[in-house]
């Protein structure tokens, strides 16, 4: 399911549109999408961002139509995000504790898991180097 996902870059706030569409987010989901917005604003088009619920086990960010960069769960039971993190990055971080949640570090996609919100920020270069193209 495809929904409309814009970031106003001067508020620092998302839209989630077409109310027959909506995906039905929490605050704290909410807020997890503008922290990683307000993280890459400076190194990509956040008007290429997009939402999608590919799974019924996730929501992922994506950029630029193609590019499932993040992927994410938080809940009151489970919170982590996955990242697609470039090859080079992979090969530098197979021992960094932030992707411990990462059993088989062959796979595109490495989990970090959260603790709170707050986890974000030591996974910001992360976050960025997985979504500029």
């Amino acid at each position: 399911m495809a929904i409309e996902f814009r970031f106003d870059p001067e508020n620092k706030s998302i839209f989630i549109g077409e109310p027959e569409k909506e995906l039905s987010l929490t605050s704290d989901e909410e807020t997890l999408l503008e922290t990683v917005c307000s993280f890459i604003a400076d190194h990509v088009d956040v008007s290429m961002l997009g939402i999608e619920k590919r799974s019924n086990d996730y929501i992922s960010i994506i950029y630029g139509g193609m590019n499932d960069f993040l992927r994410f769960k938080y809940t009151s039971r489970t919170k982590w995000i996955s990242l697609r993190l470039p090859i080079p990055l992979q090969k530098e971080n197979e021992n960094n504790p932030l992707f411990s949640a990462q059993k088989n570090k062959r796979q595109l996609h490495w989990k970090a898991s959260l603790s709170s919100l707050d986890d974000l920020e030591a996974l910001k270069p992360f976050i960025i180097a997985s979504c500029v193209p």
